[in-house]
């Protein structure tokens, strides 16, 4: 974008009235900190989608910095023959071992991570106060995990 128009794309989008509270952007990985600032200031979300880019090897999504900003920042799984697979158990432990290697070892906590992959994803596309935490009133989806199956027990 940069080339045709001397913009960066989140100035573009801004430009076009796109970006904003009811938007998700889709990886946004190579920003700059102009546009990194527009992220914050105009509430534009962003969808992190660490299988993807793992996967395409197009870098890596600069969560905790957003997050420090104050940028929404939600779990994507971008799309099977980007991903591999659509699990967002995969995603979750994807983001936080991701940013693991980029930022250091206590880069995001699970918390951050499970909030990234619920309630952050349903405010984002503004169902916050229909979804996306158990709460009183709150449609929910819940799914009851075997914390003595193979996949939960860790190998000394």
């Amino acid at each position: 974008m940069r080339s045709r128009s001397g913009r960066a794309n989140i100035e573009h989008l801004r430009d076009l009235g796109i970006a904003g509270p009811a938007t998700v952007l889709a990886h946004v990985i190579h920003t700059n900190e102009e546009e990194r600032r527009l992220l914050a200031d105009d509430g534009t979300a962003v969808a992190h989608c660490p299988s993807s880019n793992l996967k395409l090897a197009s870098g890596i999504c600069p969560v905790p910095d957003y997050l420090a900003r104050g940028i929404r920042v939600t779990l994507g799984a971008d799309g099977a023959p980007c991903n591999d697979r659509l699990d967002p158990f995969s995603e979750m432990r994807h983001a936080a071992l991701l940013q693991k290697v980029a930022s250091g070892p206590a880069a995001l906590t699970a918390w951050q991570v499970a909030r990234m992959a619920t309630a952050e994803g349903a405010a984002a596309l503004g169902l916050g106060a229909v979804c996306g935490t158990i709460e009183v009133g709150k449609r929910a989806d819940v799914v009851l995990l075997d914390p003595s199956a193979g996949f939960a027990r860790p190998i000394s």
